[in-house]
This record gives structure tokens, C-alpha cells and sequence, in this order.
């Protein structure tokens, strides 16, 4: 699969549900699944190719090929992703 950018970063989240997969909920998306095109100067397109058995799969479009950082923090848990510009 392709994304619009010039580079690609795939980003793999075991564990994860991007979808409700309570026994009481409906099954559907707990997160915008994409594609999504922000207006930002080194991300082009992001976008989740995979929501299987706890894991979870998204692309992220880049301008160029570019240095990264991943930080994981908590209250409230989430992933940050430092691409440089």
C-alpha cells in the first residue's frame, strides 16, 4: 500500500483495538481509521491498513525520509511520535 509523501513510516501497536470489541458494543471504530491528510509540513497522509486480533497497523506519508523519536506516556496513555523537519 502506498501513501502520499515521498517516505513511509509503519507504525505496528500490538495489543491495540481500533474497533469495540466489548460483547455489548456495536463493532465499530473507537478511532478515525483513515485516511486522514493533515495539514502539517512533514506528514502528508496517515492511514491504518490493519485491525486484526490486537494489532493494530498504521502508515504515516512523510515529505522525505527524516530522523525519529517514539515516546510513550501515561495520564492519559499515548504515543508520540517526534518525526524531525
Amino acid at each position: 500500500m502506498t501513501t502520499a509523501g515521498s517516505a513511509t513510516l509503519q507504525i505496528q501497536l500490538p495489543g491495540t483495538y481500533v474497533y469495540d470489541a466489548a460483547a455489548d458494543g456495536d463493532g465499530g471504530p473507537t478511532v478515525p481509521t483513515g485516511p486522514l491528510f493533515p495539514n502539517l509540513p512533514t506528514i502528508r497522509e496517515v492511514t491504518e491498513i490493519c485491525a486484526f486480533e490486537a494489532l493494530a497497523i498504521w502508515l504515516v506519508g512523510v515529505s522525505e525520509r527524516q530522523p525519529f523519536r517514539v515516546f510513550e506516556l501515561s495520564s492519559p496513555a499515548r504515543l508520540i511520535i517526534d518525526i524531525a523537519q
